[in-house]
């Protein structure tokens, strides 16, 4: 069974996340982080982790924020003179968590001239990142107990019974539409 296991977590393991990725998906949409990319590595070195990038819908945002303390955003935000964006740093490399995305904001007409909006701006963004950086944490928990359970002794026997897998004396084994003149054990 450990065999099996090795080659459940090495082959074919892309499409036991896909459930988890469509819920994140339409869970980070309604929170107002638009049309988002999910990325991800896992689950047992250093820089394992997951991160989104998006388009953030402000009005939307602000309704899981301080809706009190940003309240005179909204206009700005109507009228597209505030944008935030979660971008990848540009020394996140080939690793995927928290820490290789970012809150952009793009505010480009108030820098010198009002600077107790570029002030709560900033704090908004500081708001977003620790979002963001939650939301993070909880995705890759998500997909480390999905990737976790779908190697559970439990689901193993379960997808070895249901899928009618044979196993060989020299440890290999096949699904039996893929057998042809092999000895079973």
């Amino acid at each position: 069974m450990d065999e099996f296991k090795q080659a459940k977590s090495e082959h074919g393991s892309d499409y036991i996340f896909e459930c988890v990725l469509e819920e994140w998906k339409a869970k980070l949409d309604k929170l107002g982080f638009c049309d988002p990319d999910i990325y991800f590595s896992g689950f047992s070195y250093q820089g394992d982790g997951a991160c989104f990038e998006a388009e953030c819908d402000l009005k939307e945002i602000i309704k899981e924020l301080d809706t009190k303390k940003y309240r005179h955003f909204l206009p700005f935000i109507e009228a597209g003179e505030i944008t935030y964006t979660i971008e990848k740093n540009s020394c996140g490399n080939h690793y995927n968590h928290e820490r290789t995305r970012y809150i952009d904001v793009d505010y480009p007409f108030w820098h010198g001239r009002r600077p107790r909006l570029v002030a709560l701006c900033e704090s908004l963004k500081e708001d977003l990142e620790e979002l963001r950086y939650d939301l993070s944490h909880e995705l890759y928990k998500a997909l480390e107990n999905k990737y976790w359970h779908t190697l559970s002794d439990e689901v193993i026997k379960e997808d070895i019974l249901c899928n009618g897998y044979v196993f060989f004396e020299n440890g290999e084994f096949a699904h039996p539409t893929l057998i042809k003149g092999r000895q079973e054990v």
